[in-house]
């Protein structure tokens, strides 16, 4: 049976509407379990893995930089630290202390030390115990979100060249709007496979848990507090160093460039508590964006 263009393109429409509904299903639809409890064991001895949690590594290694300078166990020199003279890296309290202690003998970047020995290795246990707590996804989801956008791309792409070659092989050429849906879809597919969102639902969770049960202490922290008990690192690694406005942070940590669209003086970067993001749904993940918008627009064909 004929189908003419204009009603195929509106079946084109839903049907890569449809797709790309999948693949966003496929890439950031997982549910949370139907019994699912925080493990407040795992942050309890080092709330640093909130940081990592929240922004990756990039945060923890900001936050603990930070809290060492505010210590006076890391020096400031130019936007670099270095270990205080006669600082011994067992007055550090958690592992990702110690290791920065311990990689930053000579003045160095802030930005730099992730990638130091000692820091990169407590970085990667952090990220295998998370990975295992399933809080943030694994690499058989890239594998699995990558074959899936393969998938849809073949399918989607693969029916319009179908109709493209037919209406071709019967002399018309009005095949414009149906090339420009097809290329619509393939971008929407790939922006929903390259979101940048790596929490799983269960990671999502813990971080909105811990945000809402410690909600009042947030406002509570004193700006220029100087203790360096549990409750500051945990506040800092959960709502990030902004909190606590040390005059220090942007000498280390200096503000980027305002954007046209962003207002001077902005110092939201600083304190961001977005999810972190090391990747896309090549990545794996839960929520992100999507769907919206596929195989818009209409007009005639073949």
């Amino acid at each position: 049976m004929r189908i003419p263009g204009p009603l195929f393109l509106l079946i084109y429409t839903l049907f890569s509407g449809f797709v790309c509904y999948w693949l966003q299903k496929v890439c950031h639809g997982r549910k949370l379990p139907d019994f699912f409890e925080v493990n407040h064991y795992l942050f309890s001895h080092d709330p640093y893995k909130i940081a990592f949690l929240r922004r990756a590594r990039k945060e923890v290694v900001r936050v603990a930089v930070v809290l060492l300078v505010d210590r006076g166990l890391l020096e400031i020199q130019d936007g670099k630290v270095k270990k205080a003279a006669g600082v011994e890296v067992a007055l550090a309290h958690y592992p990702i202390e110690k290791a920065i202690l311990a990689d930053a003998t000579t003045w160095e970047k802030p930005s730099d030390i992730e990638n130091k020995f000692a820091t990169r290795t407590v970085l990667n246990e952090y990220e295998d115990e998370l990975r295992q707590e399933r809080l943030i996804v694994d690499s058989d989801a890239g594998k699995r979100n990558l074959a899936a956008l393969v998938l849809a791309l073949v399918v989607t792409v693969g029916v319009a060249v179908w109709r493209i070659d037919y209406a071709l092989s019967q002399g018309r050429h009005n095949i414009g709007f149906l090339i420009i849906l097809a290329i619509i879809a393939t971008i929407v597919l790939l922006g929903i496979y390259f979101t940048p969102k790596t929490l799983t639902a269960e990671g999502e969770a813990t971080l909105k848990w811990l945000k809402q049960k410690f909600a009042s202490l947030e406002k509570e922290t004193s700006k220029k507090s100087t203790r360096q008990n549990q409750e500051t690192v945990l506040l800092s690694s959960l709502f990030g160093v902004g909190i606590l406005e040390y005059d220090f942070i942007k000498e280390i940590y200096p503000l980027p460039p305002p954007s046209p669209s962003s207002s001077s003086g902005n110092d939201s970067w600083i304190s961001s508590s977005g999810s972190y993001s090391s990747g896309g749904c090549g990545g794996g993940g839960g929520g992100g964006g999507g769907g919206g918008g596929c195989g818009s627009g209409c007009g005639g064909c073949g």
